[in-house]
């Protein structure tokens, strides 16, 4: 499987690299660092989002309409046109975008990222909002390109994304759980899930107790019916979309998951 962190990485070019380090006043080594920790960390705030389908709705816009501006991923040295003037032409309304994105992603917080990436990288903070801000652009065009070529919903992406947290969590800078609100970077998008454990759960304790002597067992086969579609239902709506059906869990493995609960409660 692609790493995804690898893959934003690959976009930082030694010409990137060298242009921004003079921009910045910083040296090669720590604007390599710098977005080193940026891309995880935006990356992270997005998949922090996956269980609000009204914000990541139109994040996802977003990042449609940033696949057709521009090339940045192949030249992004670009960008630094747009750095020194935000808003002023295609460059400076990616970066405008980036910044969109961001404080869609940490809101207020946003300052708080550019102190934990600073600190990870030895950049000042100001330097570290700029390359958060060059580093938002190249992760919306990567993931708009993708979406295109991939034919993604909303929920295409939400998968995407989960897939990679493995690759996401250890990327990321210090810090960065407690500044989303987590106890720790594991439990990113695990909210997602929880509604499909919270709804079995549900069926665990209606069995909890012995059926009455003589009932038929079609009312219990009826509740495990409801509990896989509630499960599948949650996964709908957290997309607010229809899912993908690589998204979606086998109708069976949700009942058997049930099943099995039922059964040893």
């Amino acid at each position: 499987m692609t790493n995804i962190i690898d893959t934003l990485n690959g976009f930082v070019t030694p010409d990137l690299v060298s242009q921004t380090s003079s921009m910045l006043g910083e040296s090669p080594g720590s604007i390599n660092g710098g977005f080193g920790a940026a891309f995880p960390s935006i990356l992270a705030g997005l998949l922090n989002k996956s269980s609000d389908s009204t914000s990541l709705g139109g994040i996802f816009d977003l990042i449609k309409g940033s696949a057709a501006s521009g090339n940045v991923l192949s030249n992004p040295s670009e960008l630094l046109s747009g750095l020194g003037s935000p808003g002023v032409g295609t460059e400076g309304g990616l970066i405008d975008q980036g910044k969109h994105l961001l404080s869609s992603l940490f809101g207020d917080k946003t300052a708080d990222l550019s102190n934990i990436i600073g600190g990870a990288s030895g950049v000042k903070s100001s330097s570290a909002a700029s390359l958060l801000s060059l580093a938002a652009p190249i992760v919306m065009s990567f993931l708009g390109r993708k979406a295109g070529e991939e034919g993604w919903g909303l929920s295409g992406l939400t998968n995407f994304l989960s897939s990679q947290k493995d690759s996401i969590v250890n990327a990321a800078p210090a810090g960065l759980g407690s500044l989303l609100g987590l106890g720790s970077l594991t439990n990113l998008g695990s909210s997602i899930t929880g509604g499909i454990r919270d709804t079995v759960n549900t069926a665990k304790t209606a069995y909890s107790t012995p059926e009455p002597s003589g009932s038929s067992g079609w009312l219990r086969n009826l509740l495990l019916a409801a509990v896989a579609l509630l499960a599948i239902f949650f996964l709908w709506k957290s997309c607010n979309k229809k899912p993908d059906m690589a998204t979606v869990p086998p109708v069976d493995s949700v009942v058997n998951t049930a099943e099995q609960m039922v059964d040893t409660a």
